[in-house]
């Protein structure tokens, strides 16, 4: 167990924010909506952009993280 100014890395000294080493992470699409007008393409990447952020903050997608030694957010 990775230990920081005498404080355990765990779950809730993560969520709690007591570890010394958490931050934020934003993820953001504006909506889904591409910031370069109405191209097609630009909007394709929107969209594949909105349903990855979707199903990584969805339930299957924090399973995913803890199960592979994360903590879900």
């Amino acid at each position: 167990m990775v230990t920081l100014e005498g404080i355990k890395l765990t779950e809730a000294t993560v969520k709690d924010k007591t570890y010394p080493l958490a931050r934020k992470l934003y993820l953001d699409t504006f909506g889904g909506q591409p910031t370069n007008g109405a191209d097609p393409k630009a909007m394709a990447k929107a969209k594949g952009a909105k349903a990855f952020i979707d199903f990584v903050s969805g339930s299957d997608g924090q399973q995913i993280a803890k199960d592979n030694g994360y903590i879900a957010l």
